[in-house]
């Protein structure tokens, strides 16, 4: 999980985060430390244990709007 008290410039530098996964079963990751065409498309990678998927960040915004 991103620390809430570290400065925005310094969380996004870090190139990943940890999610807290609130069943305690899972290791939650994201990363966004892709190639430069992923970059402009906005894609970032997400890892849950050992299993990982790439997803488009305003794809997952505009499905979280309904959670």
């Amino acid at each position: 999980m991103l620390r809430e008290m570290e400065q925005t410039k310094d969380q996004r530098d870090r190139l990943n985060g940890n999610i807290k996964d609130y069943s305690l079963r899972h290791r939650v990751e994201v990363r966004w430390d892709l190639n430069d065409e992923a970059k402009r498309e906005r894609m970032f990678r997400l890892l849950i244990d050992d299993y990982e998927v790439i997803l488009d960040a305003e794809e997952m915004m505009r499905y979280l709007r309904w959670v």
